[in-house]
């Protein structure tokens, strides 16, 4: 769900086309094009709630209670579905509020532009961390996860140059790559098969 909701956002703020160099002619941009804005506020919004409760779910999950894997990886999930939230919120917010064209914006509407900024770049920085985090453990379990695993490493390490804006290409190529981690992951956590290969690395029965 946090894949393919991503995609309303990507794809909103795409039309939006709100990435200026300074934030008076971003904040115009927003203004002229609000509804694509606003929708990609609100797709960056759902994927940052349905991430957090992914995560909830993912500590539940008796590998992580029984210690086969780190309650780390769903922490780090779920501050980044939490701060991906605030993001989308402040969004969406300045998206409704933000003056027409020829009034005066406030500090205030340029700063829910910085925290949506900030909460965004932290929570996809987070999720590049889990992503970190997990793929030892992802190597050890064996199977399908030892491939995966040195995929995650690499995509969490190249995820941390978020915090570098010039470097959109990039951002975008890990952003795509993210997405597939995402659905991949999720299809084999929905499907059960992370779950086996962890039975068969316990020793547990497979059913």
């Amino acid at each position: 769900m946090t894949a393919l909701v991503t995609l309303v956002a990507v794809a909103g703020r795409v039309a939006a086309d709100a990435d200026r160099e300074t934030i008076e002619e971003t904040l115009a941009a927003i203004a002229d094009n609000r509804f694509f804005y606003g929708l990609s506020g609100a797709g960056r919004l759902v994927s940052g709630v349905t991430l957090a409760v992914g995560a909830w779910y993912l500590s539940r999950t008796w590998i992580i209670r029984e210690r086969h894997a780190t309650p780390i990886v769903p922490a780090l999930f779920g501050v980044s579905g939490l701060l991906t939230t605030l993001s989308g919120l402040s969004a969406v917010l300045l998206a409704a509020t933000l003056p027409g064209a020829g009034e005066a914006t406030t500090s205030l509407h340029e700063s829910m532009d910085g925290l949506h900024w900030l909460a965004g770049v932290a929570g996809f920085s987070a999720a590049g961390l889990a992503l970190i985090v997990a793929s030892p453990y992802q190597f050890r379990v064996g199977g399908k996860l030892r491939f995966i695993a040195p995929v995650s490493a690499v995509l969490g390490g190249a995820m941390q140059l978020i915090w570098i804006g010039d470097l959109i290409n990039v951002h975008q190529l890990t952003g795509s790559a993210f997405f597939v981690w995402l659905l991949l992951v999720g299809v084999m956590l929905t499907t059960g098969r992370v779950e086996e290969h962890y039975r068969v690395f316990a020793g547990l029965k497979v059913h």
